[in-house]
């Protein structure tokens, strides 16, 4: 049986590099062709931005814990929050949520706090993101995004969706799949009865988060701005960013939502430029918030290693705060 599911695993994810390719292949050199007039000054400047998003992104799931009352350092959960981010890219892209109920732990609470905190980060992230998203409506009826975006969806992003759907079904159809979903929620739930909810904390980390997506929907603007042939107004790309994102962490199964996002992103963009550009825009973004969380993750490991030289027994423990 483990032979069988990690064949189809290996399958499935060949499938969609072959469909993937097959679809980049006319215009490949069309794109290798636009990365060569992109304005690389203006993707360093994001990569800077994208280093600072990710550290006070990491550095929300403070407020997070401060939402459930429980009180830590800034610079300690930023510093674990980013270590376990690091591991959505191993293959099934949960390993990133695990690994972070893992280090929270080490903040001194115990697995079910643990667990609550994952919980209501994402909630409170997705809620932001659904917001940003809807940035993308009232430019869409400006300038004919909705009918634009509704062809792309029913002829260009099929792979897609189907990933998005095909991940939401298995939970429903594949009884492993649906028996993990179940026990997740039948743990995480009651673990948060006995929590000290702080509304005012968990305001102030939902509002953080909103103000975080608009940072990273104004990081892809200026790679839009980079790369000639797409010419978007700042509120549409911030929608198409936050769109993009949204169909992505659904998309179950998908490392950082990987290829997902950047149909989304390419297929949207498609309103303001050609293909080639849009595709672009997608490859670049991506590959800057890649070199962004490495920088941020080095960071981390070297105040680690600063630590362990001088001796501080305390670099991951909790501190009050």
């Amino acid at each position: 049986m483990l032979i069988m599911k990690n064949t189809l695993k290996v399958v499935a994810l060949g499938v969609a590099v072959t469909l993937a390719c097959y679809a980049l292949q006319k215009m490949g050199s069309q794109v290798i062709g636009v990365l060569g007039t992109v304005n690389w000054a203006l993707v360093a400047f994001s990569v800077i931005g994208l280093t600072v998003y990710q550290w006070l992104n990491a550095g929300t799931w403070k407020d997070v814990f401060a939402g459930l009352g429980i009180k830590v350092s800034r610079s300690v959960t930023a510093r674990l929050w980013i270590k376990g981010e690091s591991m959505k890219w191993l293959p099934g892209g949960i390993w990133g949520y695990g690994s972070r109920v893992s280090n929270a732990r080490k903040l001194g609470v115990d697995l079910c706090t643990a667990s609550s905190a994952l919980a209501v980060e994402l909630l409170l992230t997705v809620v932001a993101w659904f917001f940003t998203s809807l940035w993308i409506l009232p430019t869409a009826i400006g300038r004919n995004l909705t009918s634009s975006a509704l062809t792309w969806v029913s002829h260009s992003s099929w792979m897609a969706w189907t990933v998005c759907g095909g991940g939401a079904l298995s939970i429903f159809l594949i009884p492993k799949a649906r028996i993990l979903f179940i026990r997740i929620v039948s743990r995480v739930l009651p673990s948060m009865k006995g929590m000290k909810f702080q509304p005012q904390d968990l305001v102030r980390a939902v509002v953080s988060y909103f103000t975080l997506c608009l940072l990273n929907g104004t990081l892809l603007w200026l790679v839009t701005l980079s790369v000639p042939g797409i010419v978007a107004p700042w509120a549409s790309v911030i929608g198409i960013g936050g769109t993009a994102w949204l169909i992505g962490f659904f998309a179950v199964g998908v490392p950082g939502g990987i290829g997902v996002r950047e149909a989304v992103l390419a297929g949207l963009l498609t309103s303001y430029g050609p293909m080639e550009s849009a595709v672009a825009v997608a490859v670049v973004f991506r590959a800057a918030q890649v070199i962004a969380e490495l920088v941020a993750l080095g960071g981390s490991l070297l105040f680690d290693l600063k630590c362990t030289k001088n001796a501080l027994a305390d670099c991951d423990s909790t501190v009050l705060g």
